[in-house]
């Protein structure tokens, strides 16, 4: 039975990893592309059917990253060549 445990949660770690690694560098990218002050109004929550969602903190960021989206997918895309989509709603961010 420890046998099976072992083998289930060496899987569950991989596969933690294995998703990490393009969140880690979403993020990363996300920053460099939007730039430090309009990445503080903005929050990844996840990965959702093949599309990013994010909280934004106010309607005007809303409006300007529904301006930049299709930059910002072209960008990301570049690290999940699945990535059909990002979703922009308010929400909180901290």
């Amino acid at each position: 039975m420890e046998q099976i445990k072992s083998i289930v949660n060496n899987v569950l770690q991989q596969l933690s990893s294995n998703n990490r690694r393009p969140q880690e560098e979403i993020l990363k990218i996300w920053q460099d592309v939007l730039g430090n002050k309009a990445a503080k109004h903005t929050k990844i929550m996840g990965i959702k059917n093949t599309k990013l969602m994010v909280n934004v903190d106010s309607s005007v960021w809303l409006f300007q990253l529904h301006l930049r989206r299709s930059r910002l997918l072209e960008k990301l895309r570049g690290i999940m060549n699945d990535l059909e989509g990002i979703n922009f709603r308010i929400g909180k961010v901290q």
